[in-house]
């Protein structure tokens, strides 16, 4: 099924940018 697929991605980008956004407050504070 496709829509797993699409939302397997979903979740690996929402994980990077989370991981990003932590690493740029950390890095600011």
């Amino acid at each position: 099924m496709p829509g797993v697929e699409i939302r397997e991605l979903e979740c690996f980008l929402v994980l990077a940018e989370e991981l990003h956004f932590g690493r740029a407050v950390a890095g600011s504070g």
